[in-house]
C-alpha cells in the first residue's frame, strides 16, 4: 500500500486471517510509542488505553476505537507522531478475529509491550 490508511490495514489482517488456520503465524513488527517528546505519564497513558482496547475489547469495541486510534487514544499523536510505526498492529489486529490479545512481556515498561493473539 502506498498509504497508511488504518481499514486498508485492519483489511489487510482480516484477508490474511484464513492462514491461521494452516499454522502459519502472522507477524506485526512496529513500535506503540515512537514520539521523542512525551513524557513518561503520557506514554503510560497511551500504553494502558491501548493494553486494554487489545486485551478486555471485543473485535467490534477494539477495530472502532483503531479506527479512530490518533482521537480516541490519549496522547495519540504525542505517541505516535506518524503512523508507520504504529499501523502493523492494525494488520495484527484484523488478522485475530475475535481472539483478544495477550502482553507477552508483563515485567517490562508499557512502552515496550508486545502482544500475541490466539497463539
Amino acid at each position: 500500500l502506498r498509504n497508511l490508511s488504518p481499514d486498508q490495514h485492519l483489511a489487510i489482517g482480516k484477508a490474511l486471517a484464513p492462514l491461521r488456520k494452516e499454522q502459519i503465524l502472522i507477524i506485526g513488527s512496529g513500535s506503540s510509542v515512537h514520539g521523542f517528546d512525551v513524557t513518561e505519564q503520557q506514554s503510560d497513558a497511551f500504553m494502558n488505553e491501548l493494553i486494554k482496547t487489545l486485551t478486555q475489547y471485543d473485535e467490534h469495541e477494539r477495530e472502532k476505537v483503531l479506527l479512530n486510534w490518533d482521537r480516541v487514544l490519549p496522547y495519540a499523536r504525542l505517541n505516535q507522531p506518524r503512523e508507520d510505526h504504529f499501523i502493523p498492529l492494525h494488520v495484527i489486529v484484523g488478522a485475530a478475529g475475535s481472539d483478544r490479545g495477550q502482553v507477552l512481556n508483563p515485567n517490562v515498561s508499557t512502552s515496550q509491550a508486545s502482544f500475541k493473539f490466539g497463539v
